[in-house]
């Protein structure tokens, strides 16, 4: 394609359908000085390709900028020269801004959502550019690592790597895993597939850095959880995790949510809880994205069985744990608060549902109902309904297994201090029946003393 020649982007951006009536401009951070504007309607645009809602109901979850600004600069090494190549056939440009980041980022997401569970990455690839357009072999390789990381940051399942240098620049489909051990790699560790496997569908693709993600899980997983299926929030408050001196690590993927070291002692939480709730509401209005719900359903994916009797997705079991570790307990919620406050200072994208989320439950109650599993709602008073006690197979099943292994953890940890035992209610009756027996004990013998010092005054007096 020559330069002067109109790109498939300029095409169909931002000219595409009826104008958007969200402006988010305010929202946005002035990255690029008059580009900040049409960079912000391109964010509302990908958005509502993404979700497949209107732009008044995006509008009411503000938070869902902090997922946009992470993209943003997850997407910045595109600006870089090298993945200059690849802008000519997209942009008319050798030059790149993150203005065209998000053109390109859109036309993925146009694409991806009319998508076939069977459409692989040069599918989408051919679908982005336009259908008489050729390129060369090695702009053609860069595209197809752009287009997978940019499948990678919209489903937020994986976290794409786009520096090949650990690969001695050899291009290829490679992925982020956070280390939970080592802190001595910030940045974690990568795996990566060669880049044949674009023509796989994109299903596919994804499970085979399934077991990356999910390598935490037993061998049965079934029978596992089968012996031990009840899940109690005594077990798993904050509160009570502390016992155990865990740290909550905060990751960008829905993979990594739940996933806890025992080593490190590090309990990592998914930290955009907005994407859940705009995912659960699209399902929930009956939208579908075919390929999406297939990505989705192939990390540690469920019996059609299952699925049937009760169907809760995965956005759906981020949004109970988070009431389930956070917010169900008064102490739990003091706690997160103060690391919540250090996550929004720390510079970092921050999603501001996690204070509604980690919150008092009137505050949960003012979501949308439609966001949480069908087991989870009271149809009554038309609100969350929480329990004490959830069940790993029904109300997690996918998630169900870290939450059991992370209950096996809390259980063994012992209380160091006084006001630890107090605190201590994994076992409700054992806990009253220490307290009453240390009052009523303590109590007869304090009696006792006072007896014993008025018996002897009275023998002195005598």
């Amino acid at each position: 394609m020559k330069l002067g020649e109109e790109s498939f982007l300029s095409r169909i951006l931002p000219n595409t359908g009826p104008k958007l009536e969200v402006d988010l401009e305010t929202q946005v951070q002035d990255r690029n000085g008059p580009e900040a504007s049409p960079s912000s309607t391109l964010r509302s645009q990908t958005l509502q390709a993404i979700f497949g809602l209107s732009g008044e109901e995006i509008k009411r979850f503000p938070g869902i900028q902090a997922y946009c600004d992470h993209i943003e600069s997850q997407v910045k090494p595109l600006t870089d020269s090298g993945f200059s190549p690849i802008w000519p056939s997209l942009s008319n440009s050798t030059a790149c801004t993150i203005t065209d980041c998000w053109k390109f980022l859109h036309a993925v997401a146009y694409n991806f959502k009319s998508a076939e569970k069977d459409t692989s990455i040069e599918d989408l690839k051919n679908h982005v550019l336009s259908s008489g357009e050729n390129v060369r072999e090695s702009s053609d390789a860069l595209l197809l690592a752009a287009v997978f990381a940019a499948v990678c940051l919209l489903t937020m399942t994986l976290q794409p790597s786009l520096d090949f240098e650990p690969f001695g620049g050899q291009i290829c489909l490679a992925c982020r895993f956070p280390s939970l051990t080592d802190e001595s790699s910030p940045q974690g560790q990568i795996a990566r597939q060669n880049l044949r496997e674009a023509k796989r569908p994109i299903k596919r693709v994804f499970e085979l850095f399934e077991h990356s993600a999910w390598d935490d899980q037993p061998t049965n997983m079934d029978r596992s959880i089968g012996e031990h299926d009840s899940l109690y929030e005594g077990s798993l408050n904050l509160e009570v995790l502390l016992f155990g001196r865990i740290k909550i690590q905060w990751v960008d993927t829905l993979s990594e949510h739940l996933r806890f070291d025992l080593v490190s002692r590090r309990l990592s939480i998914f930290r955009f809880p907005t994407f859940c709730v705009l995912s659960a509401l699209r399902k929930g209005g009956k939208e579908t994205t075919p390929l999406l719900d297939s990505i989705n359903e192939g990390f540690r994916p469920t019996t059609l069985e299952k699925r049937y009797q009760n169907y809760v997705t995965l956005e759906q079991e981020v949004l109970v744990s988070y009431r389930l570790l956070f917010g169900q307990s008064a102490r739990s919620r003091n706690l997160i608060r103060s690391d919540l406050k250090k996550l929004e200072q720390s510079g970092q994208p921050f999603d501001n549902l996690l204070y509604t989320l980690c919150g008092p439950k009137k505050e949960a109650d003012k979501l949308p109902r439609s966001i949480w599993p069908v087991g989870c709602r009271d149809f009554e008073q038309e609100k969350l309904l929480e329990s004490d006690v959830y069940s790993a197979q029904s109300d997690f099943p996918r998630l169900g297994y870290r939450l059991i292994n992370l209950q096996r953890f809390s259980l063994r940890q012992k209380p160091r201090r006084l006001t630890d035992l107090w605190r201590d209610r994994r076992n409700p009756l054992q806990w009253y029946t220490f307290w009453a027996v240390l009052w009523v004990g303590g109590a007869g013998i304090i009696l006792a003393i006072i007896q014993t010092i008025l018996a002897g005054v009275q023998v002195a007096r005598s």
